[in-house]
This record gives structure tokens, sequence and C-alpha cells, in this order.
């Protein structure tokens, strides 16, 4: 019975840490994802300052 318990502890435990490992990854994906448009919206608004100058 004490293994049982063990057990499911133990497969709780490694399903929380796939959920934690999941939602790192996708924070990080959300965070490249948001630089990356922040990158870009940057260099055309560069470009449309530029272009606006005489």
């Amino acid at each position: 019975k004490l293994w049982g318990g063990l057990l499911l502890a133990l497969g709780i435990l490694l399903l929380l840490v796939r959920l934690l490992v999941l939602l790192a990854w996708y924070a990080a994906g959300a965070v490249a994802l948001a630089g990356l448009i922040v990158l870009l919206a940057g260099i055309v608004w560069e470009d449309l300052r530029r272009g606006r100058e005489p």
C-alpha cells in the first residue's frame, strides 16, 4: 500500500514537472515572438521616420 501511494505521488510529480516544462517552453516562445515583433516594428518605424525627413 505504501509503494502504491509513493508511485502515485511520483507520477503526479512527473506530470507537474512535464506541465511546468511545457509552460516554460510556451513562455520562452511567447517572449521570443514578442521580441521579434518589437524588433521588426522598431526597424519599420526607423524606416518610416527616415523616409518622412527631407
